[in-house]
């Protein structure tokens, strides 16, 4: 027999696990070519090591932090870092860089419905691999 703290602890448990505490949404089904992005972007910052030649945006340029993944637009430009070629990294959750396009210094690419609040874009040079620019896209409290 259990104790009544006890019960009332499992049922704590149990409640806390169907309400998901505030999770993102996660797309289920969504073939997607780069898998999730970081979902704690505060470790890896806009903030490059050097100041950046580079700028990266998004169209739309933020979104809400409980939205479903979406189709969105990537854009860059490198004009002033002198690199001919551009490789555009989506950084995983797992901190690993998946490559998403290889463009010239100015330029834009269309994603697939992955694209989210705390997606974090990583801009290399695509012969010295050389760090360019980083962008997170931003995000805003849900107001559902």
């Amino acid at each position: 027999m259990h104790s009544v703290a006890w019960n009332c602890a499992m049922a704590v448990v149990i409640v806390a696990s169907l309400v998901g505490c505030g999770e993102r949404p996660v797309a289920v089904g969504v073939v997607a070519p780069v898998p999730a992005p970081v979902a704690d972007v505060g470790a890896i910052a806009d903030v490059p090591a050097t100041p950046s030649p580079a700028k990266v945006w998004f169209d739309p340029a933020e979104m809400e932090d409980c939205a479903l993944p979406r189709v969105g637009t990537i854009h860059w430009d490198a004009s002033k870092s002198g690199a001919e070629q551009i490789d555009v990294k989506i950084v995983t959750v797992d901190g690993s860089e998946n490559l998403f396009a290889t463009d010239g210094p100015v330029g834009s690419q269309i994603t697939q419905p992955w694209l989210r609040a705390g997606l974090l874009v990583i801009l290399r040079d695509h012969a010295s691999g050389a760090e360019l620019g980083r962008k997170t896209m931003a995000a805003r409290p849900c107001t559902r």
